[in-house]
């Protein structure tokens, strides 16, 4: 039997919004987005063509290649209107996949700088000492 793009994208979102994610997004250069699951790289990214922009997935492994799902175009000039409800749910799945893996990046990012002097430290210990880390407010609390 084979997995419909609904579930893979059901999957993909589900497990982006848990409370403790399975899938961790990383922002790339281009402003796509970018995880590993299982051994798959999974590329998230926006293509701008003529007629507008739509939403690409990529699905790679090496010894497998690569597959695509891109979002299914709407059927009309303004709004968003699909061929079927299929069509629909995919394009809506993949929007917010979009959304919660950006919001996903941008909580790292805020949480990041509010932790700089911290996180510096914790880096520099371990360029130096190897993968022990200095007791921190954080890690005293594990």
């Amino acid at each position: 039997m084979a997995l419909s793009d609904k579930l893979i994208l059901g999957y993909l979102t589900q497990e982006t919004q848990a409370a403790n994610p399975v899938i961790v997004w990383t922002e790339l250069s281009d402003g796509g987005f970018q995880t590993d699951i299982n051994g798959v790289n999974i590329e998230l990214s926006e293509v701008s063509t003529r007629a507008g922009s739509y939403l690409s997935l990529s699905f790679s492994a090496p010894s497998l290649g690569t597959v695509f799902l891109q979002e299914p175009q709407s059927i009309s000039l303004f709004g968003r209107k699909y061929r079927d409800d299929d069509a629909r749910d995919v394009a809506m799945l993949m929007r917010q996949l979009k959304s919660l893996a950006e919001e996903q990046c941008e909580h790292r990012r805020v949480r990041a700088f509010e932790r700089k002097d911290e996180i510096r430290q914790m880096l520099f210990h371990r360029l130096l000492f190897g993968s022990r880390e200095p007791v921190t407010s954080e890690t005293r609390s594990r």
